[in-house]
């Protein structure tokens, strides 16, 4: 049976990384808080001021593997500059 987020889940198991991505905005919060406490990285899917730690864009052909990621957060950025990355790897 499965059950939804409980505070002291991530104590319970001391990940190195979490990721709250659930479709409770209320559940990723406090799971947040709880990884922050325990000092675990944290990626927040529903809110990028929540993470401590980000997935970059990824862009590869046969030979090479390239990740993109924004110093500001601008999401947009790296998702246009990703598009361009991936048409010149693969021309």
């Amino acid at each position: 049976m499965k059950r939804g987020y409980r505070i002291g889940d991530v104590a319970e198991i001391s990940p190195f990384l979490v990721i709250a991505a659930t479709d409770d905005r209320q559940a990723n919060h406090e799971a947040m808080k709880e990884a922050r406490a325990l000092s675990v990285h944290v990626s927040v899917a529903d809110s990028m001021e929540e993470c401590t730690c980000w997935f970059p864009a990824v862009a590869e052909n046969d030979g090479y593997i390239a990740g993109i990621v924004s110093k500001n957060g601008d999401h947009t950025g790296v998702k246009r500059l990703a598009k361009k990355m991936r048409e010149v790897l693969n021309e």
